[in-house]
């Protein structure tokens, strides 16, 4: 079972790389426009779980949770572009591993 969830998570992030690729050449306003559309539709089919039928709420719970990821990707995108990443990432893996999150001046 802890195979499969790395080998899904790792397909995930080979796809949201992709992803980051194709949209690295579109606007700022089109990423932005496109992330409200992407998080309104999700939150809409996130409304939908609620219904009856256990097929249906696990066909609903899928398309919200490709609709989230779609939406994070285009909001790390947006992110990537005017953020310096290398530090964020740097600062993540400092609190991951439970270190200081700033480095002493020398």
């Amino acid at each position: 079972m802890e195979q499969t969830a790395r080998t899904i998570t790792e397909q995930l992030v080979r796809w949201a790389i992709h992803l980051t690729g194709i949209l690295d050449s579109w606007d700022t306003t089109l990423l932005i426009a496109l992330a409200i559309i992407l998080a309104v539709t999700a939150g809409v089919t996130g409304r939908a779980i609620a219904g009856e039928g256990l097929a249906r709420q696990i066909l609903w719970i899928t398309v919200t949770v490709i609709l989230t990821l779609l939406t994070l990707t285009v909001a790390w995108t947006i992110a990537s572009r005017y953020l310096p990443i290398p530090e964020i990432t740097g600062l993540l893996q400092r609190m991951a591993e439970h270190k200081p999150l700033l480095e002493p001046i020398r």
